[in-house]
């Protein structure tokens, strides 16, 4: 079926080698690749959206290869310490995609793509790029479900300043009941 609206879409050549993209329609769109492990050597010519989605994944998988060397490495060296070292691994894994995301935002806010690269944020820290993005998207793409969702989010963030006190929620516990 032709794509007629702005969207996130998965070719897969089976359940764990697939690839994604972001389709808006009217383009003429090529992949090229190893089918037999595709997120690792694809690329797309023909949609900008697609390309940088693409950008972010390769990041991600290439610094998690990386912190997974580093893990068995330290592991074999010293396994008493594996914990300590998977500790530090995780959080130095952690703030390199938050600063690869804060980068990729500024350079794609106007592109879906960077929704994506929000879950990497400390999004109550990042409010001032969260609202740019959100600014920008919902003049660009108003009537998109993903960006409604977003400034939906957005709007919750800027309701909780940093150190604020959450508002009390009630919502059905395991048994039916309220629970605050």
């Amino acid at each position: 079926n032709p794509v007629t609206e702005l969207d996130y879409y998965i070719l897969r050549a089976n359940p764990t080698n697939l690839l994604f993209l972001i389709l808006k329609g009217g383009e003429t769109v090529s992949i090229t690749g190893d089918a037999q492990k595709l997120d690792a050597t694809y690329r797309v010519n023909g949609s900008e959206d697609s390309e940088s989605i693409r950008q972010l994944r390769e990041f991600e998988r290439k610094l998690n290869d990386s912190m997974h060397a580093l893990y068995n490495r330290a592991r074999d060296e010293n396994p008493v310490g594996k914990d300590s070292v998977g500790t530090k691994l995780q959080a130095a894994y952690s703030k390199s995609m938050e600063r690869f995301a804060q980068q990729f935002i500024r350079q794609h806010n106007n592109s879906i793509a960077s929704l994506s690269a929000t879950k990497y944020l400390n999004q109550q820290q990042s409010l001032p790029l969260m609202n740019e993005l959100e600014e920008n998207l919902r003049k660009t793409f108003p009537e998109n479900k993903y960006v409604r969702d977003f400034s939906a989010l957005v709007q919750d963030l800027r309701k909780l300043p940093p150190g604020s006190t959450a508002p009390e929620i009630n919502l059905p516990g395991t048994d039916g009941q309220p629970l605050a």
